[in-house]
């Protein structure tokens, strides 16, 4: 006889894909349910931490888990090629935006060229490094797409976790920048 409790985890467990479901189901319900008394079953609901974790596993297995069908497969491939073309334009836009403004400051004359050196020079030590700092970090994009060409999963992590936590702690200028 089924509980509530063991019916209820059949539907969450309707997230994940059917040859997931087909080859696992009967395993999960019996792990979930392992050390519960029958008597509080039917008070029971699957706890949020569980159907999160169910959420979770249903995303990784329909982008092409270990043994996954061809469709999966396809899936997850397309979104990995897309996540790689994101990271190179978030890459592109940065190293072309350094080279634009370096070929504008020095090609425009001295002062233009002071203007752009000041930023780094001019109000201090502490100041010129945060700019040096927010100029150069975009750049990390760099790394990162460079990284996940290579295989170097971490690396690219790494760089991608600097770079978003630069741009939460940015110093707010007066310029709006």
């Amino acid at each position: 006889m089924t509980t509530l409790l063991e019916a209820r985890y059949r539907t969450v467990l309707r997230l994940l894909p059917a040859y997931y479901r087909r080859a696992r189901e009967e395993e999960m319900v019996e792990v979930y349910l392992w050390d519960l008394d029958r008597d509080t079953q039917d008070q029971s609901r699957p706890t949020l931490g569980e159907v999160a974790s169910v959420a979770a596993l249903a995303v990784r297995s329909r982008l092409a888990a270990a043994g996954a069908p061809r469709p999966y497969v396809l899936l997850g491939a397309a979104a990995r090629h897309f996540a790689l073309f994101a990271v190179l334009l978030q890459a592109a836009a940065a190293v072309v935006d350094r080279v634009l403004i370096l070929t504008w400051s020095s090609t425009h004359g001295p002062r233009d060229w002071d203007m752009f050196v000041s930023g780094f020079t001019g109000r201090g030590v502490l100041p010129g490094v945060v700019e040096a700092a927010e100029w150069t970090l975009p750049l990390l994009w760099t790394v990162a797409f460079f990284a996940l060409l290579h295989d170097r999963r971490l690396l690219a992590r790494a760089s991608g976790a600097a770079r978003r936590a630069a741009h939460a702690v940015a110093v707010p200028r007066a310029d709006g920048r």
